[in-house]
């Protein structure tokens, strides 16, 4: 069964290199970089930023790995009526045909701020060959803060896999049967809301395919939640109909051994458990 790893990325904008290269390491061999040359707002994508994306797939070429890298134009996918999500979601769906037309049926969802835990890939491919599912979401450790602290009991869901004819309807969400939803397998670290500087976690968020959604406070959580996210801080997320984030906890020993050192000045890990 042959995998490819479907990233779409702008930039290099935390961990690009160290999230394929853990996946590299486990036997992912091709990678497939899309570039959509617009941010869903309608910002173009500078060349500069493309490059950092080149970069990584250098690296990853240099290590013996097939990276390649595609730009994609979102102009055409704006139609009138679309949310910024149902743009992204084209995309999305774009890039994936390319994928499937390079000869890989089995795809495994990366993106470059989603560090999975070591052993995680290995097994998630021995349960795809056991079972043969159409899908697979796994559970997260979100991430939140400049140092980043981890979400207790985070209800968050990334599609990992999607198998042969399967595509997007929604972001990330696949067609077909309901995904198989490993829930208790927190085998991603999702610095979704850590970067290198604070204003990076800003302008990140304000470029997500979900800004214009009522359902999201983002700027009452950039002003209020963001600059206290601390340890024992209670629902940290801006979603509106209810609270995904329940807790702000200390990283534990184990964690930080599991996270390469070259993300480790951006986290805390001083004040930990264990």
């Amino acid at each position: 069964m042959k995998y490819a790893g479907y990233i779409q990325a702008t930039k290099d904008d935390f961990c690009l290199f160290e999230v394929c290269k853990r996946l590299f390491d486990e036997g992912l061999n091709d990678f497939f970089f899309s570039v959509p040359d617009e941010y869903w707002n309608g910002r173009i994508t500078p060349s500069e930023d493309v490059a950092q994306v080149d970069a990584v797939a250098k690296q990853l070429n240099d290590l013996g790995a097939n990276a390649q890298v595609k730009v994609f134009g979102v102009r055409k996918h704006r139609k009138p009526g679309l949310r910024l999500i149902d743009v992204e979601t084209r995309v999305r769906n774009e890039s994936v045909m390319w994928i499937r037309e390079s000869g890989f049926d089995h795809i495994v969802i990366i993106d470059g701020d989603e560090l999975w835990k070591r052993n995680y890939f290995l097994n998630m491919k021995k349960y795809i060959a056991n079972t043969n599912p159409s899908s697979v979401a796994l559970g997260m450790i979100p991430t939140i803060g400049l140092p980043g602290y981890p979400i207790d009991g985070a209800t968050d869901m990334a599609t990992a896999y999607i198998g042969p004819g399967v595509e997007f309807i929604e972001c990330r969400k696949p067609s077909g049967p309901r995904p198989v939803e490993l829930v208790d397998v927190r085998g991603i670290i999702h610095f979704t809301a850590t970067r290198r500087t604070m204003q990076e976690i800003i302008d990140k968020h304000r470029t997500s395919g979900h800004y214009d959604d009522p359902a999201y406070d983002f700027e009452g959580w950039i002003a209020n939640t963001l600059p206290n996210a601390k340890p024992g801080l209670i629902n940290a997320h801006m979603y509106r109909p209810y609270q995904i984030w329940p807790r702000v906890r200390k990283w534990t020993k184990y964690e930080i051994d599991d996270i390469p050192e070259s993300i480790h000045p951006y986290i805390d890990t001083q004040n930990i458990d264990g």
